[in-house]
């Protein structure tokens, strides 16, 4: 078993969540803040916070994601409480900090970032959280006897059913990732996303 801590319930209520974005002086904040619903019917989900970036665009993406990665959640059976809206509906995001905090703000983590998030769910979808622990299962990903079949991707020699960065799977930092029905297809994954992706299933 092991012990979570779960952020509980999207709800409708204004609260404001306290951050821990930055260890520096000031404390960060964006600065430019776009929200906009999509009714592309797409599918396709993107998110950019490169290390050099001013800001986080997410494009299509449904709000419980967002409350995934402000939380720095990878399971997102682990958030109770979440309304079916938040499940369904799909947002374009767009955030910046102010230019003289650029250089702040490239230091931050993925964690530190995400953080800066929680404002943004507080402010514009009336994020209410709190945390509670509980037991779960744990399962263990293992190598089978006879040895793994997986061969290390390399730059410059991809895979020839490599996914190309097209817009129509998730990228970070060079991994691409394209999920669908009971299938998952990255390149350059880790064997940490593939736990990642495993964990998310409803066992």
């Amino acid at each position: 078993v092991c012990v979570v801590a779960v952020p509980i319930v999207l709800g409708q209520a204004q609260a404001g969540v306290a951050t821990d974005a930055s260890s520096t002086a000031k404390p960060l904040s964006f600065d430019v803040v776009s929200v906009r619903q999509n009714k592309s019917g797409s599918t396709a989900m993107t998110r950019e916070s490169s290390a050099d970036s001013d800001g986080i665009t997410m494009r299509n993406v449904p709000p419980f994601l967002m409350l995934c990665y402000a939380y720095h959640i990878n399971n997102p059976n682990l958030i109770e409480g979440i309304p079916d809206w938040a499940m369904t509906e799909r947002y374009d995001v767009l955030t910046k900090v102010d230019p003289s905090d650029v250089p702040a703000y490239q230091k931050l983590t993925s964690t530190q970032r995400g953080a800066m998030m929680q404002k943004v769910l507080a402010d514009r979808f009336k994020l209410q959280a709190h945390r509670e622990t509980k037991v779960r299962p744990i399962y263990e990903l293992v190598v089978a006897k006879g040895g793994a079949k997986l061969k290390e991707a390399k730059p410059g020699n991809p895979h020839p059913k490599s996914l190309k960065d097209n817009n129509n799977g998730f990228s970070h930092g060079g991994r691409i990732f394209e999920t669908g029905q009971g299938r998952f297809t990255g390149s350059g994954a880790s064997m940490a996303d593939l736990a990642m992706l495993l964990s998310n299933l409803d066992t």
